[in-house]
């Protein structure tokens, strides 16, 4: 590990305040200083933000490299758009529980086959799934509307003034703070993962593989769970992605989106 590794490890929660909390209130305060265009560009940014965080877990905690995470993001995207199209869901927080849910499902069957292996091989069952899943969105156009996408409306959401009226104002204000609530969860959760037993089992992995397995971590179920966190954050990404674009599309499913 680089010293700048070790560091950011070693630091304790109360220096890292020091310089997340100017951060935060920065962010906050993004909609009144800049215009609605750049406010709804650095929403975006914070979307992807998320996914970062939990392609991290997978590769720079757990030393896995998936080419494949574009697929849990396309499968939170189309879990919202599906959710719209066919249950006249509104609602921002059933979307993200679907989401979820959706994600869990598919990383729980992807996990199952990847991690098992690692290197190259891992790299090319994650690419592998995933352009399966890419293959099937064009398919079966008549569910995901194949090239033509599926739109998404603004959503509802809880404690946030109501989408009706101007789009880009909600999108500017309303729902960028809405993702950047998330966004802020995300980072506090995944900040209590990678200082956890669990995170600290998954850095001696990566590190070690052998002589953790030594000492009676269990290797194949870690990066399992390991795999599924990464692909819920994906997923949650894609869920905040698709009010932001209006339209999903197979290009998200695609794996060098």
């Amino acid at each position: 590990m680089s010293t700048l590794a070790v560091a950011l490890e070693t630091r304790s929660p109360a220096r890292v305040l020091v310089w997340a909390v100017p951060i935060a209130v920065a962010l906050l305060v993004v909609p009144f200083v800049l215009e609605s265009y750049q406010t709804i560009l650095l929403a975006y940014g914070l979307v992807m933000a998320i996914a970062a965080l939990g392609f991290n877990l997978l590769l720079g905690y757990t030393g896995l490299l998936s080419f494949g995470h574009s697929a849990y993001f396309g499968v939170g995207a189309y879990a919202v758009a599906l959710m719209v199209k066919y249950l006249r869901v509104t609602s921002m927080e059933l979307f993200l529980l679907g989401a979820i849910v959706s994600t869990v499902v598919i990383t729980a069957l992807f996990g199952f086959v990847c991690v098992r292996y690692t290197r190259i091989f891992f790299g090319i069952l994650t690419l592998a799934l995933s352009q399966v899943l890419w293959s099937l969105a064009f398919k079966f156009f008549w569910v995901t509307g194949g090239t033509d996408g599926l739109r998404v409306p603004t959503p509802m959401l809880v404690g946030v003034a109501s989408a009706k009226g101007d789009k880009i104002e909600f999108l500017s204000h309303g729902y960028y703070w809405y993702v950047l609530a998330i966004f802020f969860a995300c980072v506090a959760v995944m900040w209590v993962i990678v200082n956890s037993p669990f995170g600290k089992a998954l850095q001696a992995i990566r590190d070690n593989e052998v002589r953790a397995e030594f000492v009676g971590v269990q290797i194949w179920r870690y990066r399992w769970v390991a795999f599924m966190v990464s692909g819920i954050f994906t997923g949650i990404a894609g869920a905040l992605w698709v009010p932001l674009n209006g339209l999903t599309t197979p290009e998200v499913l695609y794996w060098p989106f």
